[in-house]
């Protein structure tokens, strides 16, 4: 199931999602164990946030194949209990997509950009 490009399909979960990873923190290539284990305590991070959130795992990855990474997909939190989950985990930013688009925001919250989540 793609949730941006040009086979994106309806978003499964109420928008806003934000989507956040645990993997290579900083851009730092880390070992795939540890990657996977940063994964589910991420998992286990959002758990403690509170009920009512939606959640989806992701994978996300260049256009180009070179990289992929495991996520999660979050509906029913704000924007800045978002950012400080991608702060725990040492990320530079997190994505944000709604029925028509994708965003990047930094940890300072700033929007970085928004494009079509169709492209």
């Amino acid at each position: 199931m793609f949730l941006t490009g040009p086979e994106a399909v309806p978003l499964p979960i109420d928008p806003p999602i934000f989507v956040i990873t645990a993997f290579n923190p900083f851009g730092t290539a880390l070992p795939p164990a540890i990657n996977e284990d940063r994964h589910f305590r991420l998992l286990h991070a959002i758990g403690e946030l509170h009920a009512g959130l939606s959640l989806i795992e992701t994978v996300g990855g260049s256009p180009d194949g070179q990289w992929e990474e495991r996520g999660w997909g979050i509906s029913g939190l704000s924007t800045e209990k978002a950012l400080s989950l991608a702060r725990m985990f040492n990320q530079e930013a997190i994505f944000c997509l709604t029925p028509e688009h994708k965003q990047v925001i930094a940890l300072s919250g700033m929007v970085c950009s928004t494009t079509s989540r169709f492209l």
